[in-house]
């Protein structure tokens, strides 16, 4: 096993990922772990203020989510 660094290094056991986004099978120590699992699909960031709501017949709402007016959105 290689040296670790003082305090400051990378967590043992997090798997490196490389350049091209696959996991190495080691942690930056050269220790074997496991496989990173694929990220979950977590809750959706905000929608911005300003942006008018579309309705599920595509129609606009002329409000933002949060309830403020909107002009309407250009077709």
């Amino acid at each position: 096993m290689a040296e670790r660094p003082p305090s400051g290094g990378p967590p043992e056991g997090w798997e490196v990922i490389d350049a091209d986004g696959k996991g190495t099978g080691r942690d930056a120590y050269g220790n074997p772990v496991a496989p990173t699992p694929p990220p979950e699909p977590g809750p959706m960031p905000e929608p911005p203020e300003g942006w008018e709501v579309i309705d599920a017949d595509g129609k606009g709402t002329g409000r933002d989510a949060y309830g403020n007016p909107v002009p309407p959105t250009p077709k």
